[in-house]
């Protein structure tokens, strides 16, 4: 099962068990702009929701075949996001304790918990991306006398670790994490001008950093989710600076995603590998070129990891 929102800015549930791969969307008010961001195994969905007009706060919430039920947030207006849920009805996300700030949260049975640890750093970004069925939670905050983001690895009070960069004072931003603790997100490096770029990279269980290879010598690339077999999935920039490529890494080795999916038609280039469950099945983003307008589809794929 997997969700996402339409051009309607409706959010839907998909489901091959549905009749015909039909969807079933949300029901948001008139107006509101709805975004499911993650699923569980039994449909329930959570995301954001922005007001009509965009006149108020974002607004976390959890759907239920399709009821939507809004989120807590730290202090009423103020915004809050729900970016991952568990089995055990872990949500995380992020919430704003005051005005142009936010921190890392968690719901658990419909209440709102502060990470206390990320607030101990001191600063003033900071947020949960995704939570394993374990209760590990993952995610980025900075601190008071540093600006760049840093990874966060969180298993329970008196288990919070701030994750390595790949160089001294760069950023570190998890994205996603299975069930070993394994992580995975973006670290940055210096080019030889000294700007900065992206690279795809994993934290292994002890918390070490490790770089994921690239095809390309392009400044971006970006690690976006794992499975619990360690298959990787994400995106790399062209080196014509124009899109982006999907990307899977297995073994430690880098893939380009088109070149696993030979029945995908040429049209349809693949450009993010958004997410791979642990079937290796790959939720991408493809652009396609068929003549008319160039449309952005998203296809659920069966990758040949044998190729």
């Amino acid at each position: 099962m997997v969700v996402g929102h339409t051009c309607q800015q409706q959010g839907f549930h998909w489901s091959p068990a549905t009749p015909a791969g039909s969807f079933v969307p949300s029901r948001p008010v008139l107006g509101e702009e709805v975004r499911p961001l993650a699923v569980d195994a039994a449909g329930n969905a959570v995301g954001l929701v922005a007001p009509a007009g965009h006149t108020g706060a974002l607004q976390a919430f959890r759907s239920s075949a399709g009821e939507m039920t809004r989120l807590p947030p730290l202090v009423d207006g103020l915004a809050a996001m729900a970016f991952d849920l568990n089995e055990g009805g872990t949500i995380v996300g992020l919430a704003s304790p005051r005005a142009e700030t936010a921190t890392a949260v968690y719901w658990q049975d419909g209440e709102i918990h502060r990470l206390d640890e990320v607030d101990e750093l001191g600063g003033n970004v900071a947020g949960a991306t995704a939570v394993n069925e374990g209760g590990t939670i993952v995610g980025y905050a900075n601190t008071a006398d540093i600006e760049f983001l840093q990874a966060f690895r969180w298993a329970g009070p008196g288990s919070f670790e701030v994750l390595p960069p790949l160089v001294e004072m760069g950023l570190g931003d998890a994205a996603d994490v299975n069930e070993a603790g394994v992580t995975v997100g973006r670290a940055d490096v210096p080019d030889e001008s000294g700007w900065p770029e992206n690279r795809a990279v994993y934290w292994d269980e002890q918390g070490a950093i490790h770089e994921l290879p690239r095809l390309y010598e392009t400044p971006e690339v970006q690690a976006l989710a794992i499975n619990d077999r360690g298959v990787i999935v994400g995106y790399e920039q062209t080196p014509e600076f124009v899109t982006t490529e999907a990307r899977l890494w297995v073994d430690g080795e880098v893939h380009d995603l088109q070149g696993l999916m030979p029945d995908v038609p040429e049209e349809y280039r693949l450009a993010v590998g958004a997410d791979v469950n642990d079937r290796d099945e790959v939720l991408a983003h493809a652009f396609v070129e068929d003549g008319g307008p160039i449309r952005l589809v998203t296809l659920l794929l069966r990758p040949d990891l044998s190729r």
